[in-house]
């Protein structure tokens, strides 16, 4: 195996570790968005949409 075939498989590795991590910080996020409750009425409804506030 020479150089230039071991960087991209590092390289490849090295990529998908990081779209897993971030898809995973994505849904603890959209979780703790959904989970939360508003502070004005006390009832859960999706923080991001302003039509239910």
């Amino acid at each position: 195996m020479d150089t230039s075939s071991a960087l991209g498989i590092i390289a490849f590795a090295l990529q998908f570790t990081i779209l897993a991590g971030t898809l995973a910080i994505h849904n603890c996020r959209i979780q703790r968005i959904e989970r939360a409750k508003c502070r004005c009425c006390s009832q859960e409804h999706p923080l991001l949409d302003p039509v239910n506030i």
